[in-house]
This record gives structure tokens, C-alpha cells and sequence, in this order.
């Protein structure tokens, strides 16, 4: 068995501590409403969507514990709660596409939301949570597991800053959160990902920045940040099978982390500032 240090570097210079261990509107929230929903009917809904039909901007749609077969759509500045945890189960849905699906095309505001979601679980859907808005969504609280396809999908490029945070993301059909060509700021912290098929986090050819922040990956292919515009922030996180960072522009900083694979940072043609400090990079271990 060995253990050894290895990035590979190439054209970039490098600094090693070695160390080891805005959503569109303004909203009124003064006469705010919060629609419950419970799917025993005991509540005034028994549909998360049928209350976030009848919701108006600033308004809270609070989920009580059950588990919902349906599909939501979140197209108003709302916050969507499930206090104490709820579920989303596609297993029995007609078509169970995505799960949640945050903004849509039918008005500019539905193109320019900003909801906040927290504590659901997601399963057994095509994609877990796909984002269809310019919008400052923030995703708080949430598992998403067993889907298809994409953990978290961000299908617009432009505008927008997000956030994913205090969150799990496992077994994915492909990546866990797939942001490519995104242009907005992105925060993922105090998460989870874990056993993603496709990238953990595909960030390739975005121009905004990240902050990854007490991050744990886990048996996925780990972060693709290739031909990215945007600087990095690697902090506290635990990243297996690598940071691919070839052909990116931004800065990057990785502090207290450790990143592994057999080639755990890959830098070719890179042309932003390194710095690595406080951090383990090894390569996978072999026999």
C-alpha cells in the first residue's frame, strides 16, 4: 500500500499550505398567508399544488407529513416547507417527468422566480428538482434519492444566483447537481452527494462563481468545472474521484479539504491563480 501526493499542474502557478488534516420584484409580505396541506384532508388542501395554485407571492405552503404523489410546479415567489418532512413520490404518478420543477415559460415572473423549498424528500422521479427560472431559488432541507436522471437540474443559463445547502443528494441516473453552462453564483454547502452514475456536480463551461463549503462526495465522479469562467472556493469538503478543472479562467482556492482520485486535480491549460492550503491531496491508494 502507498499514499502519495499528486496533482497534475500544468501551466499554473501554485501555492501549497501543507498542513495536513435577488429575485425580480419586491413583494409585500405584510398580509402573507401560510396554506397547509395535509393529504389525510384534515387540512384546507390535500395537493401542494393545488395550494401553491391558489398562494400568492410572499405566501408560505406548509407541508405536513405524508407522502404525496404528485408533481409540483413552483412558478411565485413562495416558500414551500415541509416543517417536519414530507415526501414526494413519483413511483405512482402518470408521468413522473420532475418532481419539482422551479419556474416555467408561461410569463416573465414564472421566468424570474426566486421560492425557497426546505425540507422535502424527493424519490422515484425522472429528475429530482429542475430549475426553469433566472430567478435566486434556494434549496434548504432536501433529499433527493433513487431518480433516473439529474439530482437538481439547472436548465437555464442565464442571471440568477443559487443555493443548495444542508441537503442530500443520492443515487442519481446521472449527475447530482448539473449546472453546465450556467452564468449565475452558485453556493452548495453542508451537503451530501453520494453515489451520483454521471458527475456530482457538473459545473463545465459556467462563467459565475462557486462556493463549495462542507461538501462531502461520495462514490461519484467528483466535480467538473472544465472551461469554467468563474472562481472557485473549495472549503471543508471531501471531493472522491477529483476536481477537473482543465481549461478554466477563474481563480481557485481549496482550504481544509481533502480531494482524492487518480488524478485528483486536474489543471491543464488553466489560466486563474492555485491555492491549496490545509488540505490532503492524494492520489487513490493501490495495491
Amino acid at each position: 500500500m502507498r499514499q502519495a501526493t499528486a496533482i497534475l499542474l500544468i501551466g499554473v502557478t501554485l501555492t501549497v499550505g501543507l498542513p495536513l488534516v435577488s429575485g425580480v420584484g419586491v413583494v409585500d409580505v405584510s398580509a402573507a398567508d401560510t396554506l397547509v396541506v395535509d393529504q389525510d384532508g384534515t387540512a384546507e388542501y390535500s395537493s401542494i399544488q393545488t395550494a401553491i395554485d391558489d398562494a400568492s407571492a410572499g405566501d408560505t405552503v406548509e407541508i405536513r407529513p405524508g407522502t404525496y404523489a404528485e408533481t409540483i410546479v413552483v412558478d411565485k415567489n413562495l416558500t414551500v416547507t415541509a416543517p417536519d418532512g414530507a415526501t414526494l413520490d413519483g413511483t405512482d404518478v402518470e408521468n413522473p417527468d420532475v418532481g419539482v420543477t422551479i419556474g416555467n415559460d408561461e410569463s416573465y415572473e414564472a421566468r424570474n422566480v426566486a421560492p425557497t423549498i426546505r425540507g422535502v424528500t424527493v424519490t422515484r422521479y425522472e429528475t429530482g428538482i429542475q430549475s426553469r427560472t433566472h430567478g435566486d431559488w434556494v434549496v434548504d432541507n432536501i433529499t433527493v434519492r433513487t431518480v433516473q436522471k439529474d439530482g437538481i437540474f439547472h436548465s437555464y443559463t442565464e442571471g440568477g444566483n443559487w443555493t443548495v445547502r444542508d441537503s442530500n443528494i443520492v443515487s442519481t441516473g446521472f449527475d447530482g447537481i448539473r449546472a453546465a453552462q450556467s452564468d449565475g453564483e452558485w453556493v452548495v454547502e453542508n451537503t451530501v452527494i453520494r453515489r451520483a452514475d454521471g458527475i456530482a456536480i457538473d459545473a463545465g463551461s459556467t462563467e459565475g462563481d462557486w462556493t463549495i463549503r462542507n461538501v462531502s462526495v461520495q462514490d461519484s465522479v467528483g466535480i467538473s468545472a472544465s472551461s469554467s469562467d468563474g472562481n472557485w472556493v473549495i472549503e471543508q469538503s471531501t471531493v472522491q474521484n477529483g476536481v477537473f478543472a482543465s481549461d478554466s479562467n477563474g481563480k481557485w482556492e481549496i482550504r481544509q479539504s481533502i480531494v482524492t482520485g487518480d488524478v485528483p486535480i486536474r489543471a491543464e491549460d488553466t489560466l486563474g491563480e492555485w491555492r491549496v492550503s490545509q488540505s490532503i491531496i492524494n492520489e487513490d491508494e493501490r495495491t
